[in-house]
């Protein structure tokens, strides 16, 4: 495949993941990702393969149900396609711990997606997790006054 061709689908995986429409999104992977697909930032415990992102996809819903995704920068060589991307929602659901605040949160990242015969095979992810965390902090002790 070509980088292009890889850019795209890496770019398809980014317009699934923002899709409002979960069954839809999650549907789409099959298109997307390979069936023995590695996430190298896997939470403890999350399920292997592309049941692990269908799983990580579904926690991420439930926690931020309106979130959305914004892509800013995409870069690609051979089968590897980087991605700078942040997301934002509203704090509906548990997650990890935090109840559900009502507050606004989000982060940015940035992906390191491999590609190979169309498919999405390895994914690496890099996030500001200590801004996340922080954020859920903050929304869960003024939730508490």
């Amino acid at each position: 495949m070509s980088v292009e061709s890889n850019r795209e689908i890496v770019r398809r995986y980014f317009e699934a993941w923002a899709n409002p429409d979960v069954e839809q999104a999650i549907a789409m992977l099959d298109d997307l990702v390979h069936p023995d697909f590695v996430d190298h930032a896997a939470y403890e415990g999350q399920a292997a393969g592309i049941e692990g992102v269908r799983e990580f996809w579904r926690k991420w819903w439930t926690a931020f149900a309106d979130f959305t995704v914004e892509t800013h920068d995409t870069i690609a060589e051979g089968d590897r396609v980087v991605t700078r991307w942040s997301m934002e929602g509203t704090h509906l659901g548990e997650y990890d711990g935090y109840e559900p605040t009502g507050r606004r949160i989000g982060h940015s990242a940035i992906s390191i997606d491999r590609v190979r015969d169309g498919l999405i095979t390895d994914e690496w992810i890099e996030f500001d997790l200590h801004g996340l965390i922080q954020q859920l902090e903050e929304a869960r002790s003024r939730s508490q006054t």
